[in-house]
C-alpha cells in the first residue's frame, strides 16, 4: 500500500524538478553565479600592485599554516610583504627567526626543487638571487646572523610546493615590473 503511494509521488517530484530552470528547483535554493562572474568578483585590479602581491603571499601563508602540524621546524609562521617588495617569513620554532629578501633580487629563472630523499626530509623550493648576490638575510632575535644566495622554502608535501611555485614567480615578476603580453 505504502509503495503504491510513494512510487507515483517520487515520479511526480522527479518529473517536476527536471522541468525547473537550473538553480530554481526549490524556492529555498539560491541561484548559483556564473563561474566567470565569481572570478571577476575575486579579481585584483591590474594596477593594484600591492593587492596582487598580497594575494600571492596569502597562498604562501596558507601552505605554511597547513604544514605547521606536520613539520616540527615550523611554528607560528607569519608571511608578509611590504610595498617595497621585501618578503619576510618569521618562524618561532627555534626562537624568533626571520628570513628577509627583496623579491627584486630573486632570479625568476633561478627556481629549483629540493627533494625529500631521506626519512624526515620535507620537499622544498629554492630560488637563487640575481648574479649570486647574498640578498637572502637570516635574522635571529632581531640580529642579522647570516646571508645567503638563495631562498629555500620547505613545506609538508610536494602539492604545497607545487601550489606556491607559480605564486612566487608571479610575485617576483610583479616586483621586477615584468609586463605580460596581451
Amino acid at each position: 500500500m505504502i509503495q503504491k503511494f510513494f512510487l507515483p509521488l517520487f515520479l511526480f517530484l522527479s518529473a517536476w524538478s527536471c522541468n525547473q530552470p537550473a538553480g530554481e528547483v526549490g524556492s529555498d535554493s539560491p541561484k548559483t553565479k556564473d563561474p566567470v562572474e565569481q572570478l571577476k568578483e575575486k579579481a585584483v585590479a591590474e594596477g593594484d600592485i600591492y593587492g596582487r602581491l598580497q594575494a600571492s603571499v596569502a597562498v604562501l601563508q596558507e601552505e605554511f599554516t597547513r604544514s605547521e602540524s606536520s613539520m616540527p621546524g615550523l611554528k607560528q609562521v607569519k608571511v608578509a610583504i611590504d610595498a617595497n617588495c621585501i618578503l619576510s617569513i618569521s618562524n618561532k620554532a627555534f626562537g624568533n627567526e626571520e628570513t628577509r629578501v627583496s623579491l627584486r633580487d630573486l632570479d625568476p629563472n633561478g627556481f629549483g626543487l629540493l627533494p625529500d630523499l631521506n626519512e624526515g626530509d620535507f620537499p622544498g623550493l629554492s630560488i637563487r638571487t640575481l648574479g649570486g648576490k647574498e640578498g637572502v638575510e637570516l635574522w635571529k632575535d632581531g640580529t642579522r646572523v647570516h646571508q645567503k644566495t638563495e631562498l629555500a622554502i620547505h613545506l609538508a608535501n610536494r602539492e604545497a610546493i607545487g601550489r606556491i611555485t607559480p605564486y612566487m614567480l608571479q610575485a617576483i615578476n610583479i616586483c621586477q615590473g615584468v609586463q605580460y603580453p596581451d
